[in-house]
């Protein structure tokens, strides 16, 4: 079985995604931090919301109090 992603947008009634179009279209820059390599990428800030919660918790995670 393969599963086969839509491009709709949560926020407009399900209707095709508008990309650059749209305020919530955003790029994403950073690092890979297994492999080092850039990661340079386009998408809904919607879709986007529960990989960067994770990134945050991780960094969070990483603070020493004093």
């Amino acid at each position: 079985m393969q599963i086969k992603v839509k491009n709709n947008c949560p926020l407009n009634k399900f209707e095709p995604c508008k990309e650059l179009d749209c305020n919530w279209f955003i790029q994403i820059r950073g690092s890979n931090p297994n492999t080092g390599n850039e990661i340079d990428h386009w998408g809904c800030a919607v879709a986007w919301l529960p990989i960067l919660n994770i990134e945050n918790s991780q960094q969070q995670g990483k603070q020493v109090l004093l």
